[in-house]
């Protein structure tokens, strides 16, 4: 894992949880399985 992926990976799972308690669908589970 490459550092610029590290950082995406935390914009992206921070912005996943956003989506996640805003729309309340299981976005976390999907980038978890992307992952």
């Amino acid at each position: 894992m490459a550092m610029s992926q590290s950082v995406s990976a935390e914009d992206l799972t921070a912005l996943a949880n956003k989506i996640n308690d805003t729309t309340k669908i299981p976005v976390r589970s999907i980038a978890v399985a992307s992952l």
